[in-house]
């Protein structure tokens, strides 16, 4: 004779797994939402820019934060900036602001920042204004490893209100899941007056070889961020290239010429974010995407 619960038994061994499995397909789109590809530009100006970004506070819950501000960037209309809190009788302010994850296997480049300074203090020995690769996670109390990468102490905190360009900064290959993150870490944030912003943040990863595919033109641009032109290295066979903003609005169309193999176009009145390169020759089309500071 079968019992019930013999009967019953494989019907419930399925419901649990379509439970787990259920889920972890939940949870999927989260965590690819959670990542962006490279390369990256966030100016804060628009909703996809500042998409994924977080702050987390490890000291008091003082009244200045990181905030964003829609005057004084580097470029329109956004970025990110930190105050003291004065007179509020607050002491430890230790507050980050991290980015979406993203994946560096092969390693990577924080390849610009744009940063700026004022206020009457500067920074002291127990005062941090860095710049940070955090992996495992984009909380900072529970990162797998926290390097520092920029740390504006000293004669690297000018209080001049004036805003300068972070040379790149190497990221190391990672498995994990990576994060930039910019921490202000106060000790006196009510007497302290150090005020900082923070724009154009730009990354890129690293490619360890190059495997020919055929049909490719395997084109190259160069410099990448750049300010104000763009050059293209391709075969001398002629075509066309093409420049397109993020959203994929064209902005320029040339022909190359016979018997060149570098191209320049002018990019300096361009507004600074993502841009992509596409080269068309005998009816392949390669692309190359590049940042603009």
């Amino acid at each position: 004779m079968i019992t019930a619960s013999i009967l019953t038994k494989p019907l419930f061994m399925k419901s649990i797994l379509l439970s787990i499995l259920s889920g972890i397909l939940m949870c999927l789109p989260a965590f690819i939402k959670a990542q962006v590809g490279l390369p990256y530009y966030s100016g804060f100006d628009n909703t996809a820019e500042r998409a994924g970004w977080q702050i987390y506070r490890l000291g008091e819950n003082a009244l200045a934060n990181w905030s964003l501000a829609t005057v004084g960037g580097f470029s329109p209309t956004s970025n990110i900036g930190h105050d003291y809190a004065p007179s509020t009788g607050a002491v430890l302010a230790d507050d980050w602001y991290v980015s979406p994850g993203f994946l560096i296997p092969a390693g990577g480049s924080l390849d610009s920042v744009r940063y700026f300074f004022s206020g009457f203090s500067v920074p002291a020995d127990d005062d941090t204004i860095g710049i940070y690769l955090l992996t495992g996670s984009q909380n900072p109390a529970n990162a797998t490893s926290i390097t520092l990468l920029a740390d504006f102490r000293g004669d690297s905190y000018q209080a001049d209100a004036t805003y300068r360009l972070l040379s790149p900064r190497s990221l190391d290959p990672t498995q994990e899941t990576a994060y930039i993150a910019v921490r202000y870490r106060n000790a006196q944030v009510s007497s302290r007056w150090l005020t900082v912003r923070f724009d154009n943040v730009a990354m890129s990863g690293t490619t360890t070889a190059v495997i020919p595919v055929e049909g490719r033109l395997n084109i190259s641009v160069f410099p990448n961020p750049c300010l104000d032109i763009i050059n293209i290295l391709h075969s001398n066979e002629g075509g066309e290239i093409m420049l397109y903003d993020y959203s994929g609005k064209e902005i320029y169309r040339v022909r190359m010429i016979n018997g060149h193999t570098i191209t320049s176009l002018p990019v300096e009145k361009l507004e600074p974010g993502l841009y992509q390169i596409s080269l068309r020759q005998n009816g392949h089309i390669d692309t190359e995407a590049f940042i603009k500071n």
